[in-house]
């Protein structure tokens, strides 16, 4: 085939069929990345509104977990604050310090306390709670005695079951102190 277009012709055709091939591929190119990007809008707002409802989630969580720790947090002090005004009124009046010595004195060497407790009892009066492990069921026995003599303690209860043992015998014992014998034990 013969071209009968001069050479500079030519070039002037090619740079102009380069130049509306490149626009038409900007073109085509710039209207693909359009349509992509319209086609992912949906998903991107879905995705972000997913999202926020996700974090109030999670900030309503958080508000209700420290709520819920700050409520069990302020339960324990009004128990803490009861009992510390419990024993605060029965130090005024020498209770614990006086009744526990006196237990002491009478369990000797044979009686190892392990753990003592005070709490009001229904009667208006205190109630000692001991614990610990004796020698033998005869030096329980006899320091459960020693301690119904006493004229402090309203009452004193040692279970039987605390007997099933001969040595090594672990107890529990309640010891109730009337708030009348409370006033009567005071220096």
């Amino acid at each position: 085939m013969i071209n009968l277009l001069p050479e500079s012709e030519r070039k002037a055709v090619r740079r102009e069929y380069l130049f509306r091939l490149s626009l038409v591929a900007l073109l085509l190119s710039s209207f693909c990345f359009l349509a992509g990007g319209a086609a992912l809008l949906p998903s991107y707002v879905l995705s972000q509104a997913k999202k926020r409802s996700l974090e109030g989630q999670a900030a309503v969580a958080q508000r209700s977990a420290q709520l819920t720790t700050s409520a069990g947090a302020d339960k324990e002090l009004s128990t803490l604050r009861e009992q510390l005004s419990f024993l605060s009124s029965n130090l005024r009046m020498g209770v614990p310090t006086q009744m526990l010595f006196r237990v002491l004195e009478e369990a000797g060497e044979h009686i190892a306390l392990s753990r003592f407790s005070f709490a009001e009892s229904p009667n208006d009066g205190v109630t000692l709670t001991l614990s610990g492990t004796a020698e033998s069921r005869e030096s329980l026995v006899a320091f459960s005695q020693a301690l119904k003599k006493d004229p402090r303690f309203a009452q004193t209860n040692l279970p039987v079951s605390n007997l099933a043992k001969s040595t090594s015998v672990p107890f529990t014992m309640t010891i109730i102190i009337s708030k009348d014998k409370r006033s009567q034990s005071t220096p």
